[in-house]
């Protein structure tokens, strides 16, 4: 509803109807949290960055790792190794940083990790003992690989012979074997008495310092028995002598104060 009222310029005047104010009450609900929860959500949050970060870099060292297993599984890169000394060092120094490197990474005792990192050190000592076994190869070797059947045949024909030299020198041995073992059986029961006679003796010396020393402790208890009485009898004597003064500490103000009051009362 309008009113139109004129002012005196004579220009229309517009007298509005105040509008209703209404107060709607706001309600932040879920807004306030506690410090541990919040502390909670933000430790979460900075574990799993730690957790990814160290996840992308144990990935990385498992791809140099098949790398490196490529290398070593080819036939080229196991000739070399054979005839160079400065390549297989080469390998075992990568396989020793990388080993390294991995046991520097951090789990945040994360099982996944855990488990990951464990295989990846696995898969690396593997690696190592692999390119160990692989030993140097001189080109006399190649050689001496052609002769080896006719040095097999004569090794044969001289085992056969050394065969029947060894049973011969065997049955020989037995012999003198036996002789030899009487002879230690007589020996080691000499041993044994002497050894029965050593024990005795110890034995002996072992009662008789059981003897003293219980005899050590009888005096010690009569010792200690006696002091104790002495000190008992000295308390008692101090004790009697304290009383003794006082008693006469006591007579004395009686006297002194009856001799007051006879000369007040004269």
């Amino acid at each position: 509803m309008m009113h139109f009222n004129n002012n005196r310029w004579g220009a229309p005047r517009y007298n509005k109807t105040p509008s209703k104010v209404v107060c709607i009450p706001v309600h932040f609900v879920g807004s306030e949290r506690n410090r541990t929860d919040s502390a909670t959500k933000i430790q979460r949050v900075a574990r799993g960055y730690l957790v990814r970060k160290c996840m992308k870099k144990m990935l990385k060292m498992k791809v140099e790792l098949e790398d490196i297993e490529q290398k070593v599984n080819s036939e080229e890169t196991v000739r070399v190794m054979k005839k160079e000394q400065k390549e297989r060092i080469k390998i075992c120094e990568t396989i020793m940083n990388l080993l390294l490197r991995l046991d520097s990474v951090s789990v945040f005792h994360c099982s996944a990790l855990r488990e990951l990192r464990k295989s990846l050190i696995k898969r690396a000592i593997f690696l190592q003992e692999y390119v160990d076994q692989i030993h140097m190869v001189s080109p006399t070797d190649e050689d001496d690989g052609k002769g080896g059947d006719e040095d097999e045949k004569k090794m044969e024909e001289e085992e056969s012979v050394g065969s029947s030299l060894m049973e011969q020198e065997i049955e020989e041995d037995s012999v003198d074997v036996k002789e030899e073992e009487g002879r230690n059986v007589i020996g080691c029961e000499e041993e044994e008495d002497e050894k029965r006679e050593i024990l005795r003796r110890m034995m002996n010396e072992n009662e008789k310092m059981m003897n003293m020393m219980t005899q050590l402790f009888e005096k010690n208890e009569k010792q200690t028995s006696l002091l104790t009485s002495l000190t008992q009898r000295v308390e008692q004597l101090e004790r009697t002598f304290t009383c003794d003064k006082l008693k006469k500490k006591n007579k004395r103000r009686r006297n002194v104060d009856a001799k007051h009051r006879y000369n007040g009362c004269i």
